[in-house]
């Protein structure tokens, strides 16, 4: 249809609009600390600022969605994206009672089988590497009061 706006680039859009909500996201989680002034900042400031500037790009991508040559559409993988999100779903609910060590190893299995071309002993490899740099980094390193093993290895 003449006059019509078409989307060129579906993959330009989508981008868009996922930053677009993380940035409404921040800016409305920015909203309950203090701003501050010129002069001292408060600490409401960053995440306001970077929530306005993540929906500045945002909007850039949608517009860029629907300008200059067409992308082939393709079909959107459900396995991957469900695997991911089944990851970190599984590492929210582990973290406590399994502590961070568990929780990453299961995290890094369950999303790095979104691939199907992973091999299962390079992702086990790196699944403990993985853990074990959280464990060194998190609470060891910064002092943050996660259970490296959780509850359910109290004695």
């Amino acid at each position: 249809m003449p006059g019509a706006i078409h989307l060129r680039k579906p993959r330009d859009f989508f981008l868009g609009l996922i930053f677009l909500v993380i940035a409404v996201g921040l800016v409305i989680y920015a909203r309950q600390y203090e701003f501050g002034s010129a002069r001292q900042i408060g600490p409401g400031f960053f995440p306001m600022l970077l929530g306005f500037l993540l929906g500045g790009f945002g909007c850039l991508h949608i517009a860029l969605g629907f300008f200059g040559e067409a992308e082939p559409g393709e079909p959107i993988e459900l396995r991957p994206i469900a695997l991911v999100l089944a990851g970190v779903a599984l590492f929210g609910i582990l973290v406590r009672p399994a502590g961070l060590f568990i929780s990453t190893l299961t995290l890094v299995i369950v999303a790095g089988a979104a691939y199907r071309s992973r091999r299962p002993l390079p992702l086990l490899i790196y699944a403990v590497a993985m853990a074990a740099g959280c464990v060194v980094v998190f609470p060891w390193l910064l002092g943050q009061q996660i259970p490296v093993l959780g509850s359910w290895f109290d004695r």
